[in-house]
């Protein structure tokens, strides 16, 4: 199945993100109106779909932090982007000594929670 990426209608992103929210809610799965296209590829018509459902859209560069860099001290707020898997350079377990020098009295927040 194709997702939704920078060659689908408008029609098409509705219905299918209308499909994917009754599947969570059929199977009791919370859901968090934020979308981030694989490869950072969408529509500009499936970004507009998802906006009119109620979605924020995140693009890159929405992030100030990639998991691949050292933490930014300097900051007072910091969005972390990097991946669960270890083959893209910014996997967890690829980037985990940046992690560990992240200092202790850090709280971290889900991505809702900061956009």
């Amino acid at each position: 199945m194709e997702m939704i990426s920078e060659h689908i209608s408008y029609d098409e992103a509705r219905k299918r993100v209308i499909v994917a929210e009754k599947l969570f809610e059929s199977v009791g799965l919370p859901l968090v109106k934020i979308f981030k296209a694989p490869f950072w590829q969408l529509s500009k018509y499936g970004e507009n779909a998802l906006k009119d459902l109620g979605y924020k859209v995140v693009k890159d560069g929405y992030f100030d932090w990639s998991y691949d860099q050292p933490f930014p001290t300097n900051k007072k707020k910091v969005i972390g982007h990097g991946h669960c898997q270890n083959t893209c350079g910014n996997g967890l377990e690829e980037t985990l000594p940046n992690f560990m020098k992240i200092p202790k009295n850090i709280k971290f927040k889900f991505l809702s929670e900061m956009i």
